[in-house]
């Protein structure tokens, strides 16, 4: 009877053994899991599932990378490498992509940042935005026409403007000056793998000439016109000129009235004499 069952039990588990080794196949140095014939040098027709939290872990000498869902939340890609490297265009298919956690988002063409969004929505080009600002741009901006929301509704306390805007401009001194355009303040990016560093861009001098005011000369007639950032730096409202030009032409004008009305009038009292 002992003999009987041992040999169920060994036919058992030759039955068990042969049922798995039939779902693994060896074919030409290629192994199928599930999958007969292998197409790859090893083919799975079926689920995978890694040590890492559910996902699979990629290891070389190099480092690894971890691929698969570890929650609910997200599919993720971790690696214990600074960066990820594609050779081909990557296409979102949901139309967008964002950063996470708080941290902004970097363009980085050529391994140095360009653009950088807050997560407030502020952009900077060539720069780090400051936090009031949307859009903040480190060089020259050129469009084919700008123009500024003006509409009443978008107005609150409206007030003539105080009428001395003639001297005021007066007062203000045109300078010619170059750009120094100011140094990007990102860190360097360092690869560890070739050894590759990229240093921040150091600030670039403009050659061309151009004209213009200095914000802290305007700070001292106009504050009205002029920012601080919440780096100490000045910036100059320019277009808020324009309506200040108008009313001192405005006011010229009739300071030329009032002297065109005397001098008529001189005119006529050197007629009477004559």
């Amino acid at each position: 009877m002992k003999t009987r069952f041992i040999f169920a039990v060994i036919i058992v588990l030759t039955l068990a053994l042969a049922d798995s080794f039939s779902q693994i196949k060896i074919v030409s140095g290629k192994v199928g899991i599930g999958q007969d014939p292998p197409a790859e040098k090893l083919h799975i027709n079926g689920y995978v599932r890694g040590n890492q939290s559910g996902a699979l872990r990629i290891n070389t000498g190099n480092g690894y990378t971890d691929l698969g869902p570890k929650n609910t939340s997200f599919a993720h890609f971790y690696s214990d490498r600074p960066r990820y490297y594609f050779n081909k265009e990557i296409i979102v298919n949901s139309g967008y992509f964002s950063s996470y956690n708080n941290q902004p988002l970097y363009l980085r063409p050529n391994r140095t940042t360009k653009v950088t969004i807050l997560t407030n929505g502020n952009m900077g080009i060539g720069m780090t935005p400051d936090a009031a600002i949307k859009l903040d741009v480190n060089g020259y901006v050129r469009a084919y026409n700008i123009e500024f929301e003006s509409d009443i509704r978008f107005k609150k306390d409206i007030a003539d403007l105080e009428p001395d805007a003639l001297v005021k401009l007066i007062n203000l001194k045109a300078k010619t000056y170059k750009s120094v355009f100011r140094p990007d303040t990102y860190d360097a990016i360092v690869d560890t793998n070739d050894s590759l560093v990229v240093e921040p861009e150091i600030s670039v001098e403009s050659e061309r000439t151009m004209i213009g005011f200095v914000a802290q000369d305007v700070k001292d007639i106009f504050p009205e016109l002029v920012n601080e950032d919440e780096d100490g730096y000045l910036s100059l409202n320019y277009v808020g000129l324009i309506p200040i030009m108008v009313e001192a032409i405005k006011e010229q004008q009739e300071l030329i009235k009032e002297l065109s009305d005397k001098v008529a009038e001189l005119q006529g009292l050197e007629k009477k004499r004559k």
